[in-house]
């Protein structure tokens, strides 16, 4: 497929995607009634959540779309397809960081998720959450790299709509903060780590205005008809969950998909460079070379178009403003500070040629490139590119 073809393509299934969050036909069922009810009923909104069970952010929101668009079937519903299409630019600027493949395969996941866009044809919260969560995913990351007070800020903000949207958004949040521990402690980047605690907590915080009502709806909601459930009935209904039903068509998928996912968490590293070893052997020019060069011994490998003058034994050469690549070799950009050499990339000088264009654009697929080969050795070369035309 050619890159022309393979845009419009996506273009079309984000419309698609875009068209299927908006077309809903039956009436409102019973929640999404109740929602309507509480947003313009009568009473305060206050007294009204202390019988329902959730925090009012969602209310709030869908009382002020209704002064505007009024309360029809399809006017309420659209509030929650507008939430879930801006949901999905913001999970391409969260995930453009880790490539233009990654980006662009998240992006088409969410635009036709069958999960998202039931979210989006119904008057409930839910589309929200997902955006809430595709943002905190976006400020979190800019965050981490960079604990401006405005990132921070942004990550309080977020985590204060959490909380004030829907309840189980607690364990989210609880989840990125033992992450941020972790990452803490790995990376010994204790300062950032503790920044970005400290701006959650802060928007955690802000839910002491709705403590009060919480308490009530401890005692005076929930699902009084129901038991308590076992472990395995909640093992079986999560596969249900993700399966789409409770038949045995679903719980079949839900397993599948389960197991697709642990398959997937077990190519990473270290066990992703046992993959890379598999791929290097199917074909010849996947191959992965055994060995380091070794400095000492000036013993580098050297194209074509490489001059023996670059290389002083024993010392690495720094990098060149002109950088190149030879077959098998890939120097993802041309400026002096990208300029480093990943070991050995398949598609010659032709790939080469391509990631030269596209490298100011996406600098997140450099660092997939030295993630994906952190295992392999890496050369400092100043390449040159003077005599890729002659070749």
């Amino acid at each position: 497929m050619s890159r022309s073809t393979g845009r419009v393509a996506v273009v079309l299934v984000i419309i698609a995607g875009s068209v299927l969050r908006f077309a809903t036909v039956s009436p409102l069922w019973l929640d999404e009634a109740l929602s309507v009810h509480i947003a313009t009923g009568d009473a305060s909104l206050t007294e009204a959540l202390r019988q329902d069970g959730h925090p009012a952010l969602f209310y709030l929101l869908l009382g002020w779309w209704i002064d505007v668009f009024g309360d029809g079937d399809t006017a309420v519903r659209a509030l929650s397809g507008v939430l879930s299409l801006i949901t999905v630019p913001v999970i391409w600027m969260a995930t453009r960081r880790y490539g233009r493949d990654v980006a662009i395969a998240t992006l088409l996941l969410v635009a036709t998720s069958p999960y998202l866009i039931r979210y989006a044809t119904e008057t409930r919260m839910y589309a929200l959450v997902v955006l809430i969560i595709a943002l905190g995913w976006w400020a979190f990351e800019a965050a981490w790299e960079q604990p401006t007070a405005r990132r921070l800020l942004a990550v309080a903000a977020i985590t204060a709509a959490a909380v004030h949207t829907h309840y189980w958004t607690f364990y989210a949040i609880a989840a990125a903060g033992l992450i941020v521990v972790m990452a803490g402690r790995r990376t010994n980047k204790h300062n950032t780590a503790a920044r970005l605690l400290l701006a959650m907590a802060a928007g955690a915080a802000t839910f002491i205005v709705w403590l009060g009502v919480f308490i009530d709806q401890l005692a005076e909601t929930g699902t009084p008809w129901a038991t308590r459930a076992r472990p395995t009935e909640v093992f079986i209904e999560t596969l249900q969950g993700i399966g789409g039903n409770n038949r045995f068509e679903g719980e079949s998928l839900g397993v599948l998909l389960g197991f697709s996912a642990v398959l997937g968490m077990l190519t990473l590293s270290p066990a992703r460079a046992q993959v890379l070893q598999l791929r290097s052997s199917i074909h010849p020019s996947m191959q992965v070379p055994r060995r380091p060069p070794v400095w000492a011994s000036g013993s580098v490998p050297q194209p074509p178009s490489f001059r023996a003058a670059h290389l002083r034994p024993g010392t690495p050469p720094s990098p060149s403003p002109s950088s190149c690549c030879w077959p098998g070799v890939v120097s993802p950009c041309s400026t002096p500070h990208r300029g480093l050499a990943e070991l050995p990339r398949p598609g010659g000088l032709d790939r080469c040629d391509r990631l030269r264009r596209r490298c100011p654009r996406d600098g997140g697929y450099r660092r997939s490139l030295v993630r994906e080969q952190s295992w392999l050795p890496r050369l400092r070369l100043p390449l040159r590119h003077d005599q890729r035309h002659a070749a």
